[in-house]
């Protein structure tokens, strides 16, 4: 029992830090406000932690393991559309790391080193290498295309972060159980159409719709003589 000790308190440690690092972030959270939510002194906590980045970087390391491993079952020649599914609901379910990338990305410096190169780093390369090995042609190209990488990140921890401006705004809660599916839905077709043809469709359509344009100006542009004859 006394062994388990230290290891559960280390566990609780970790509760208490990554409540408060997504919360507020790591700046305007302290070692005595974490210490005081699971009942120690602030001193204690050097029994387990160097220091307060110590803790942070064991937070992260918590949750990147967690994240990490769902990334195993990531398919893009069987299941794309199907795992965006569940890295969204993943996030909405745990979502104190899309909350502490926030801070990080805003804060810098050592924070943002450290979302960087445990988390962010591995997800895309785990992935990239996926697409690069890939049989379906756009999978290749999808990989090839940082931009694409960064929309479908922006798509799913936008979405985690701003539900509670997004629920005062519309006066509906984003995460709410019907929210969520719908959204699983919309991040589903867009990880297919990625991973499906997409460039040579939307190259397609773009064509189509400057036509459109192009043809309404000329339109138009017989339009004017003959109204200025009429004047």
């Amino acid at each position: 029992m006394a062994v388990n000790r230290p290891r559960r308190m280390r566990e609780r440690l970790l509760d208490a830090a990554q409540e408060a690092f997504a919360e507020r972030g790591y700046d305007a959270s302290t070692l005595e406000e974490i210490a005081a939510t699971v009942g120690i002194s602030a001193s204690a906590i050097y029994k387990h932690y160097r220091n307060k980045m110590a803790l942070y970087e064991a937070v992260i390391d918590r949750l990147a393991e967690h994240f990490l491993v769902m990334l195993e079952a990531f398919d893009p020649d069987v299941n794309s559309a199907e795992f965006a599914s569940i890295h969204f609901q993943y996030h909405v379910k745990h979502p104190a790391l899309a909350r502490i990338a926030l801070h990080a990305t805003l804060a810098g410096g050592e924070q943002r080193r450290v979302m960087v190169e445990k988390v962010f780093k591995p997800f895309f390369q785990h992935c990239n290498g996926k697409m690069r090995r890939s049989h379906i042609v756009s999978a290749r190209e999808l990989a090839r295309n940082p931009a694409h990488f960064m929309a479908f990140n922006s798509l799913i921890f936008g979405y985690v972060n701003l539900a509670a401006l997004h629920r005062e705004t519309l006066g509906s809660d984003p995460l709410s159980a019907s929210a969520v599916l719908d959204e699983a839905g919309v991040v589903e077709k867009f990880a297919w159409a990625l991973t499906r043809n997409f460039e040579r469709d939307f190259a397609s359509y773009v064509a189509r719709e400057r036509r459109a344009v192009l043809a309404s100006r000329r339109r138009a542009a017989t339009r004017q003589p003959t109204e200025r004859l009429r004047d």
